[in-house]
């Protein structure tokens, strides 16, 4: 196994081991504690912030979002990990709730921009169905909910009103 390699499992390894010292529990086994009832409301009122914050969801419906919201998923990114490249399929959209992304041009070898924390990238090729036009890769370690586009069009099907929006 390559050295480089083993040293970004062992930093991977590191971080968690440091988060879960910090928190002391599992998401899941909280969520898990709760009534059904208790966990939809605080799934709904943590993700619904960070779609409310959106700027492209401001025109969607309340039982739209409050519906997409259990579509999301979680992940997470080491140091330098690549969410997308350059000519990658934008299937997803991605929510910052930890860390830092940088945007790069690398056919021209141009930096764009960091995107940190509340904030959100892969929208125009979400949205547009073409090719992602930039690289994106994490900075630090860096946790995210994701939105897959299948997802999203098979809710929105079932929302004529917001459909027009899209």
């Amino acid at each position: 196994m390559p050295k480089n390699f083993r040293n970004k499992v062992k930093r991977y390894l590191e971080y968690l081991i440091d988060y879960k010292k910090q928190y002391k529990i599992e998401e899941e086994d909280v969520l898990g504690m709760l009534s059904d009832n208790l966990r939809v409301q605080l799934t709904v009122h943590l993700n619904a912030k960070m779609l409310h914050n959106t700027a492209s969801f401001h025109e969607y419906s309340d039982s739209f979002l409050s519906q997409l919201i259990f579509e999301l998923g979680r992940d997470t990114f080491s140091i330098d990990d690549h969410l997308f490249e350059e000519g990658d399929d934008g299937e997803r959209l991605y929510f910052i709730t930890k860390g830092s992304i940088l945007l790069v041009h690398k056919k021209t070898r141009s930096y764009i921009k960091e995107l940190s924390e509340n904030e959100f990238l892969g929208e125009y090729s979400f949205y547009s169905e073409k090719p992602r036009t930039v690289t994106a890769r994490s900075k630090n370690f860096t946790e995210v909910l994701t939105l897959h586009r299948h997802k999203f069009s098979q809710l929105i099907d079932s929302f004529p009103e917001d459909d027009e929006v899209y």
